[in-house]
Formats: structure tokens, sequence, C-alpha cells
């Protein structure tokens, strides 16, 4: 019986010791030093145009469609990013985000950002698949003019009877 409420015991701390230590929340994300917003919150530095807003899909993703007014980014093998600059001042409220929550290079760049100086940096977990699914406007950039068709040398055409 001693055995039992020892095996009972053990259990119940096993299974309350998770709850405890995350609280509802992962270690992981508490950690970091940026934060997550939901779709609406995104939605609203967008439409407001209180942030500057960065996608960190690949390029071609990005010029299928892209979240209005969001610059494109990417984050270099050596923990840089290139593409669009971020903003001058680093007090400005700068949000990234990527291809769907299974896509982490939207934190790496918050983590880039944060490691620059930024002080309100934001990611939107949901990225381009839950901006789409949510039925919000994407834009594409528009298709830059072709080449004009170089000139092709051919003969003059010789003058028609009275014309010369």
């Amino acid at each position: 019986m001693r055995k039992l409420s020892l095996i009972a015991a053990l259990m119940t701390a096993a299974l309350a010791t998770p709850a405890l230590a995350c609280n509802g929340h992962d270690e992981k994300q508490a950690a970091k030093p940026y934060g997550h917003v939901d779709l609406a919150t995104f939605a609203a530095h967008v439409e407001k145009k209180t942030a500057a807003i960065y996608d960190v899909t690949s390029a071609a993703r990005y010029a299928k469609g892209h979240v209005p007014g969001a610059q494109h980014v990417s984050v270099s093998d050596d923990g840089k990013l290139s593409g669009a600059a971020l903003p001058a001042d680093k007090a400005a409220m700068v949000a990234f985000y990527c291809g769907s929550e299974r896509c982490d290079a939207s934190d790496e760049a918050a983590e880039v950002a944060v490691g620059q100086g930024y002080a309100s940096v934001v990611v939107y977990k949901g990225g381009i698949a839950g901006w789409e699914k949510a039925g919000k406007p994407v834009e594409v950039p528009a298709a830059k003019p072709a080449a004009a068709t170089p000139a092709v040398n051919t003969p003059a055409a010789k003058p028609a009877k009275g014309e010369g």
C-alpha cells in the first residue's frame, strides 16, 4: 500500500511539473527578446502603417504576392539581414513574417534585428499562408518592363516612285 501511494505521488508530481514550469507558455518563447503577434494585431500594424513590415520568404514567393507594404529581406548563413534596410530609428516597430507557422525565418530575422539594437520587434507566425487564408489582401510587385528589343539592321526601303 505504501509503495502504491509513493507511485501515485510521483506520477502526480511528474504530471504537474510541466504544467507549472511552462504555465501555458513555451519556455523557448518566453526567453525571446521579441514578441509574437496574432493576425488581428499584425493586420492593424499593416493597415495603420504603425510598423515596418518585412517578408522573410524566398524572392520567388515574395514576387508571387506579399503583405501590402512589406519589404523583402533574407537572413544569410552568417546571420546577417540582406535586402531591404531596416528603419534608421531603432525605436521603430519592426514586424517580420515568413511562409507559415512552420517557418522559423521570421524568428531568425527578429533575433538579428534585436541584436542590431531594435527595441520593438514582433513576429507574425501565421506567415503569408495565414494572411492569405484569412482573406487578407496581397500585393504583387509591378512587372518590370521588358527590355526594348534592339533594332535589327535592315536595308533601307527604296522610296516608291514619285517619293524621292
